[in-house]
């Protein structure tokens, strides 16, 4: 898995985690540094579209289901 892969990955588990628990009402990281971790997937993605997770948590909007 390259780099980027495995970047990409952990961007996406880390984004899904920070807003389950941000909508748990127990959010662990500030919403500066959770917008950081989107604009960086973001980027990878718009350099890496073949990498795109699926599901892509850029695309899930609000609490989960």
């Amino acid at each position: 898995m390259s780099a980027a892969a495995t970047r990409v990955r952990e961007l996406a588990d880390a984004i899904t985690a920070h807003r389950a628990a941000y909508y748990d009402g127990a959010p662990t990281i500030s919403d500066f540094d959770y917008d950081a971790l989107e604009d960086e997937l973001r980027a990878l993605l718009a350099e890496h579209p073949e990498l795109t997770p699926d599901p892509n948590p850029l695309e899930q909007v609000g609490a989960p289901s």
